[in-house]
């Protein structure tokens, strides 16, 4: 069986990284190596790592100075893997896994050789929603009408994605720092002509618990609400051929006013993230140009597994969710007259 790079980034979280490093060692799969990058931790805290698996030949730390960012931090992990390993796992180190998590993974990116990423969960019973991405950049939700157990997606979170090295060199642009890099990378391997897919299994001993679901603090700082305004639009503008995006301009801005007006606190430094791209025109032209010459399939072809709507309205205020509700069809109306089938047109 194949090799796997387990990429582990860890900022001031020893508290998470040794049980997720722990649980790892415990794999039935056991071809693989951890290459831990440290982030610019604390000293005490990445001497807390070093003590707890010293002389363990599977682990590789690599310390940066600085914090360079969940998408470059993996980067630099990617590069430092072993060129014997075929995959690698990106995984978040507040994440616990079972014994069988490598397993099912590898059998799952193995078992067609059009998928080039993949992402597992156990699941006891079949998911009634699958999750995708909308046309305008936002997380949306669609039936599972048929109960599939292995299903395509457009993209993986970034807290758990297993990819082929031989198609990414690098998995994500530095320039997104964190936030919607997940979404970057999906949208890619989907351009290069493969395969993203989701894999659910009644497998108890190849669960993954992800504790930062529990601990991410809900009010979000400036800055991040910056990188994810902005990193959004980017994705879009990069990775939409000129025809598509044409048509979307409408629903990109309806959907972005609603977006900006939710929260008024936050208005500034979205404001902020929409001024960055004429001061930066020049980057995101050449980035563009780079990410359009991978395209081996048109955007028909991508937009099948993508969403029409808006948004999903989960944790939104009743009125505000009412909105959102009224948007999401006109919407579907719009993509229906302008010839863009998505994922509810699967039938």
């Amino acid at each position: 069986m194949p090799k796997v790079s387990i990429i582990i980034l860890n900022w001031n979280g020893s508290h998470y990284t040794i049980p997720c490093i722990k649980s790892l060692l415990k794999s039935s799969y056991q071809d693989f190596e951890i290459i831990l990058v440290d982030n610019g931790s604390e000293k005490e805290d990445i001497q807390a790592i070093e003590k707890e698996f010293k002389n363990n030949e599977k682990i590789k730390i690599i310390k940066n100075r600085e914090n360079k960012g969940f998408a470059e931090g993996n980067n630099i992990g990617v590069r430092n893997s072993s060129p014997e390993s075929k995959y690698a796992l990106l995984l978040n180190n507040d994440t616990t896994v079972g014994e069988d998590y490598l397993k099912e993974l590898v059998e799952g990116i193995e078992s067609d050789e059009k998928i080039k990423a993949i992402g597992c969960g156990y699941r006891e019973k079949p998911v009634k929603q699958l999750h995708t991405l909308s046309l305008v950049g936002f997380d949306s939700l669609y039936p599972n009408k048929y109960h599939k157990k292995i299903f395509l997606k457009l993209y993986l979170s970034g807290a758990r994605f297993m990819f082929d090295k031989s198609i990414i060199k690098e998995p994500f642009d530095p320039d997104y720092f964190i936030y919607a890099e997940d979404v970057y990378l999906g949208w890619l391997i989907w351009l290069k002509g493969y395969k993203v897919m989701a894999k659910h299994f009644p497998n108890p001993k190849a669960k993954m618990i992800h504790y930062g679901e529990h601990v991410l603090q809900k009010k979000k700082s400036a800055f991040a609400a910056f990188l994810g305004t902005r990193n959004r639009l980017l994705n879009l503008f990069l990775f939409y051929e000129l025809r598509t995006l044409i048509k979307l301009i409408p629903l990109i801005l309806i959907s972005q006013s609603l977006y900006t007006l939710s929260k008024p606190g936050l208005i500034p430094a979205r404001i902020k993230a929409y001024l960055w791209f004429p001061f930066n025109l020049k980057k995101v032209l050449e980035k563009r140009k780079n990410i359009q010459k991978q395209r081996k399939v048109p955007d028909e072809e991508i937009i099948k597994i993508m969403s029409c709507k808006f948004r999903d309205t989960s944790g939104l205020n009743s009125l505000f969710g009412k909105i959102i509700d009224t948007t999401n069809k006109l919407f579907c109306w719009y993509c229906k007259i302008m010839g863009l089938k998505t994922v509810e047109r699967e039938d």
